[in-house]
This record gives C-alpha cells, sequence and structure tokens, in this order.
C-alpha cells in the first residue's frame, strides 16, 4: 500500500518546477483528499482518518525532496559551470598579460621616465625657491642693517638734542637757583630778626611765668608742709588713743581671764571637797588626806571611767 497520496513515479520535479505544472500537481492532491469521507465514530475509522493525514504529509515530502533534489543537481551543474568559467578567465588574463608584456613593460618604462622628470623639475623648482628665499633673507637682512644704522643715527642725533637741552636747562636752573638763594637768603635775614625778637619777648613772657609759677609753688609746699604736720599730728594722736584703749582692752581681758580662772579654781575646790566630804562619808576608813587624794585623781582624770562634773 502506498503512503503518498499521489504515487511517486507520476512526479516529476523538472515538470512539476517549471510553468504552472505545481498547481495541477497539488489541484489533483485536493481532489483526491476530497473524495475521502473520514469519520471518528469508531476506532478504526479514526485510524484511517490519521492514515489519510500521513499521506498528505508524505506527499509534501515527497514533492519537497524532489525540489531538493533538483535544486542540488543544480547548483552541481552551476558549480561545474563557475569552475569552468574561472579556469577561462584565469587562462586568458594569463594570455592577455603575456601577450601586451611588450607594451606593459613600454608603458612602465614611461612612467618612470615621466617620474624622474617630475622629480629632476621638482627638484629645480625647490632649487630655485631656495634661491630665492636667500636673496630675499639678503635683501631683508641688507635692508634691517640699513634701519639699524638709521635708527642709531636718529638716536644719537636725539641724544645730542636731548644733551643741549639737558645743558640749556641746566644753565637756566643755575640761574634760577642764584636768584631763589638771594631770595631765600634776603627772607632767612628778615625771618630771623623777627624769630629773634619774638624769641626775646617769648623769654621775657616765660622769665615773668617762671618767676609767678615759683611764688605760687613756694605758697603750695608751705601749704603742703602746714597740711602734713597737721595729719602727722593727728595721725600720731590717733594712734596713741588707739594704743590706750587697746591696752586698755588686753588689761580688761587680762583681769577677765584671771577672774574666770579664780573662779573655776574655787568651784573645782569647792566640788572637791564635796567629793572628798562625800568619800568620807560613805568610808569611816578613809582619812581627809586620802579623800582629798581621790579627788584630786579623779579631778585630774588619772581613774579611768570616772570623772568629776564642775
Amino acid at each position: 500500500m502506498s503512503t503518498e497520496l499521489i504515487p511517486i513515479e507520476t512526479i516529476k520535479a523538472n515538470e512539476v518546477f517549471s510553468g504552472e505544472s505545481l498547481d495541477a500537481l497539488l489541484k489533483r492532491i485536493e481532489t483526491e483528499a476530497h473524495k475521502f469521507k473520514g469519520s471518528v465514530n469508531t476506532d478504526k475509522d479514526r485510524k484511517e482518518l490519521a492514515s489519510f493525514a500521513h499521506k498528505i504529509a508524505r506527499t509534501k515530502t515527497t514533492i519537497d525532496n524532489a525540489g531538493k533534489q533538483l535544486v542540488a543537481d543544480a547548483k552541481s551543474q552551476i558549480k561545474l559551470v563557475d569552475n569552468q568559467r574561472k579556469k577561462a578567465r584565469d587562462f586568458l588574463d594569463a594570455l592577455k598579460a603575456d601577450v601586451r608584456r611588450p607594451l606593459t613593460d613600454w608603458e612602465e618604462e614611461q612612467v618612470r621616465i615621466k617620474a624622474e622628470e617630475e622629480a629632476r623639475i621638482l627638484r629645480e623648482q625647490q632649487e630655485a625657491e631656495a634661491r630665492r628665499l636667500k636673496e630675499i633673507e639678503e635683501r631683508e637682512a641688507a635692508i634691517a642693517k640699513q634701519q639699524a644704522e638709521l635708527k642709531r643715527q636718529q638716536a644719537e642725533l636725539r641724544a645730542q638734542q636731548e644733551a643741549a637741552l639737558a645743558k640749556e636747562a641746566a644753565m637756566k636752573a643755575e640761574e634760577e637757583r642764584k636768584v631763589r638763594e638771594e631770595q631765600i637768603g634776603k627772607e632767612a635775614e628778615e625771618r630771623a630778626a623777627r624769630e629773634a625778637k619774638e624769641a626775646i619777648e617769648r623769654a621775657e613772657q616765660e622769665r615773668l611765668a617762671a618767676i609767678e609759677k615759683a611764688k605760687d609753688m613756694a605758697a603750695k609746699a608751705e601749704r603742703e608742709k602746714a597740711e602734713a604736720i597737721q595729719r602727722a599730728k593727728e595721725e600720731a594722736e590717733r594712734k596713741a588713743a588707739e594704743e590706750k584703749a587697746a591696752l586698755k582692752a588686753e588689761q580688761r581681758r587680762q583681769a577677765e581671764e584671771a577672774a574666770a580662772r579664780a573662779a573655776d579654781l574655787k568651784r573645782r575646790e569647792a566640788v572637791k571637797l564635796e567629793v572628798r566630804d562625800a568619800l568620807m562619808r560613805v568610808s569611816t576608813k578613809l582619812t581627809e588626806a586620802m579623800s582629798m587624794q581621790i579627788a584630786d585623781a579623779i579631778s585630774d582624770g588619772d581613774i579611768p571611767h570616772v570623772s568629776m562634773e564642775f
């Protein structure tokens, strides 16, 4: 059983892929497909439907493979033709070059001769340009030298003129100096006389003012001396009074301290007598001297844990 919808032997690639043959073939395939009435009711029907669809796919592959083979054959033929074309081109190019070699050599020689001639002309032009530039530089150097000499002469002339003007200005300045010195001398004499007179008058005024100032200072010194004596007297009296008051205060303090010590001693003696009497009362064996000795020891703090209130 054929796996293609259209038998493969009926497909001729040269005919199918030229003109309208492909359309006729596709029409045949479409007609065959429409003749098939597929169904999905049973498993057999579904298998037949799948098999028919597979035939259409196989037919597509067969047509495409035929086209691929046709293309491969065409490419092989094209490659063969291209190789022959390249062989012909290479052979004829080599033959043309061999036949044309004398002319080519002559043309190359003419190019070389022309290049050498152009180089010679360029070299001569460069040498001529160098000579022209040198001549220009020499002319410019000569002009510069002339200009420098002219400037030197102008500077020398200007220096001579300035020297003459300076000499004239110096002479004029000397004349003006003499006139100015005479005028200054006259003015100095007048000013000296005026200043001497003013100095004498000022000195007299200062002498009189100094006398008045000396009188005032003497009177002031006398007043200050009297005031100082009075202040010293008052200060001495104040210090004497303060010392007297301090002495009285010290004497009063010493008297008060002596009285306080006497009162305290009297109180202590009275307390010790009371302690003595108490000891003698509590112990008939203690004499007055022994009781007094114990009271003195308590008063002096010689007996631990026992004190005496005064």
